[in-house]
């Protein structure tokens, strides 16, 4: 029984025993491999990785600063813009006040010399302002008139009673024809005649002259 059993069951020899372990060294062969990939891709997983996430944010950072800059430029431009803004506004505004003070200047002027001429026109129409022009009317003409001696001072007979004792002794005549506030004289062949309504005419006419060649000087 014992022969028959270990002529049955003879243990493996050395070189059988390798040729059994030589597959299982091949499967941890290719275990070994696989590891050996998998430790690489992943290596080469994360180095791209890191290399992916460098790139990125250097692209990023670039953007933000073109981003930055675009921004800034933009800024700028913009601030320039509303800068300029401002002041062709200011200047305008300025424009305006100045406008408004001439003529507010113009409209106060205007009130002013048209207030002054009403006055004056009102007084002109008084006998004893008329009476009083006659008077100075005369002795400007008598001056004028020199070396002559008035020969005939004419003058309206309101007037010459009013200024009866300015003008006692003068070779003075009533002349009815003459309204109050107006005067002849007469020196030989010469003559001089003035007369309020015109002498304040004149006045007029003078003051709206001048003040026409103020604004046009202005608008120029």
């Amino acid at each position: 029984m014992t022969l028959y059993l270990a002529a049955r069951y003879s243990f493996p020899t050395p070189d059988e025993l390798r040729s059994y372990r030589e597959p299982e060294r091949l499967l941890e062969r290719a275990a070994e491999l696989d590891r050996e990939k998998a430790a690489a891709a992943r290596r080469g997983y994360e180095e791209g990785l890191a290399e992916g996430r460098a790139a990125a944010e250097s692209e990023l950072s670039a953007a933000r600063e073109a981003a930055r800059k675009e921004g800034f430029e933009a800024g700028a431009a913009e601030g320039r813009e509303q800068a300029g803004r401002a002041a062709a506004a200011l200047e305008q505004a300025l424009e305006e006040i100045r406008l408004a003070r001439e003529g507010f200047a113009d409209e106060a002027e205007s009130f002013a010399v048209a207030l002054a001429l009403a006055i004056v026109e009102r007084m002109v129409e008084i006998d004893s302002v008329r009476a009083d022009f006659v008077a100075a009317a005369a002795a400007n003409a008598a001056r004028a008139l020199a070396p002559e001696q008035p020969s005939a001072i004419h003058m309206n007979p309101a007037d010459r009673a009013i200024l009866q004792d300015k003008v006692s002794g003068l070779p003075v005549r009533d002349d009815p024809s003459l309204a109050p506030g107006h005067v002849r004289v007469e020196a030989g062949r010469l003559l001089v005649q003035s007369g309020i309504d015109e002498a304040f005419a004149q006045i007029k006419a003078a003051i709206m002259e001048t003040r026409a060649r103020r604004k046009g000087a202005k608008r120029r």
